[in-house]
């Protein structure tokens, strides 16, 4: 029979694997009464590495920028879904006329 100990480190592992696929899949916050944030030795903070002011008039030039490429039909280098490429290009010829770069 497990003891005590072990049911309760079988239960945060599984605890910590649900709160590691939340965040994989739903990217999002977890709710208020999420058993996670019941443990004394958890901190639970929001991600907010790299969230500066440079980075965020980076983070708006580049997608500025990106966006401009993708309407002057150049092929951004950043695509998230490159697998929707084909598509916006086929749309992109059909509205202007010409074949996109890249």
């Amino acid at each position: 029979m497990p003891t005590s100990r072990t049911i309760l480190r079988r239960r945060i592992k599984q605890v910590v694997r649900d709160f590691r696929g939340a965040q994989k899949v739903a990217r999002a916050l977890i709710s208020t009464d999420h058993p996670l944030l019941g443990f004394e030795n958890v901190l639970v903070s929001p991600h907010t590495a790299g969230v500066t002011v440079e980075t965020r008039a980076n983070m708006a030039r580049i997608a500025a920028e990106q966006l401009l490429d993708a309407l002057d039909g150049k092929r951004p280098p950043r695509i998230v879904n490159p697998e929707v490429w084909p598509a916006y290009a086929k749309r992109y010829e059909q509205a202007f006329g010409t074949k996109p770069q890249g």
